[in-house]
C-alpha cells in the first residue's frame, strides 16, 4: 500500500499545491520524490519555522552532505526535489532561492565488471549447484535460468526479472520486452537449447506455483524484486 505523507511545516501548502500542479500537467511524482517532500518538510518545521519561501539558508542547510549519503546520485535526487519546488515558488511570484548547478555532484564513473570465462563457467556452476531452502524452495530452479537468460539474451536484470508466460512463444524462440530503457517493446530471439530449457523449467515450477503469471514469480504472485537479485 502507498504510504500517505502528511506535511505541517509553513511550506506544506506550497509542497501540496506543487505535488498536485505536477500531476495536473502529467507528470509523476515518485513515492521516493514524495518521501524527500516529507524529510524536506520536518527539515523546515524544525529548523526554519514561520518561514514560508525558500531561502539560501534553508536551502543550503538541506543539502549538506549526509552521514550514510554515499551515492552521489541520492544528493541529487534531494536536489532535483529542492529546486522544482524551489521554481514553482517562483513561479507563484515568491522570492525563492534555486541553486544554479553548482551544488550538484558529478556521478562516479561506473566501471563495468568483465567476467572471464572462468569466472562465467563458475557462475553457472554455483547456480546449477544450489539446493532448496527453507526460506525459498524455487531459488535453486529459477537463477539458473535467470542467469542464462540474461547472459544469452543479453537481458537486464529489470527486464528478466518482469518477463510474464504470455511474453513467451517457445515455437517461434522469441520473447517479447516490454518498454526497456528506449521506453519501446522489443522482441528477443533465444536459442533453441535456451527454449528447451525455458520449456522445461516451466513444467517443473508449476509444479509448485500453478498458476503463474511470472516466469520468474515469487510465493507471493509477483515478481522478484532487484534486491532478491542483487542478493542471490
Amino acid at each position: 500500500m502507498k504510504k500517505a505523507y502528511t506535511y505541517s511545516s509553513s511550506i506544506a501548502d506550497d509542497i501540496r499545491s506543487f505535488i498536485a500542479f505536477r500531476r495536473a500537467l502529467g507528470y509523476s511524482v515518485s513515492p521516493s520524490q514524495e518521501c524527500v517532500l516529507s524529510n524536506l518538510d520536518l527539515y523546515c518545521l524544525e529548523n526554519h519555522p514561520g518561514e514560508a519561501v525558500i531561502s539560501r539558508d534553508m536551502f543550503t542547510g538541506w543539502m549538506r552532505r549526509r552521514e550514510g549519503e554515499r551515492k552521489n546520485s541520492s544528493h541529487n535526487a534531494r536536489l532535483y526535489v529542492l529546486n522544482s519546488l524551489a521554481r514553482y515558488q517562483r513561479m507563484l511570484g515568491r522570492d525563492a532561492y534555486a541553486d544554479d548547478g553548482q551544488m550538484r555532484l558529478k556521478a562516479a564513473r561506473y566501471e563495468p565488471f568483465i567476467f572471464t570465462d572462468d569466472k562465467l563457467s563458475m557462475l553457472f556452476r554455483t547456480a546449477d549447484s544450489l539446493e532448496p531452502t527453507v526460506r525459498n524452495d524455487t531459488r535453486h530452479l529459477v537463477l539458473p535460468v535467470m542467469l542464462r537468460l540474461i547472459y544469452c539474451c543479453g537481458l537486464r536484470p529489470d527486464e528478466v526479472r518482469n518477463i510474464r508466460i504470455s511474453d513467451l512463444d517457445l515455437h517461434d524462440r522469441t520473447i517479447l520486452i516490454h518498454k526497456p530503457k528506449n521506453r519501446k517493446d522489443r522482441k528477443v530471439l533465444m536459442s533453441k537449447d535456451l527454449a528447451v530449457i525455458i520449456a522445461s523449467y516451466i513444467v517443473t515450477i508449476t509444479a509448485f506455483q500453478p498458476r503463474m503469471e511470472y516466469l520468474f514469480e515469487n510465493q507471493y504472485g509477483g515478481a522478484y524484486s532487484a534486491d532478491w537479485l542483487r542478493s542471490s
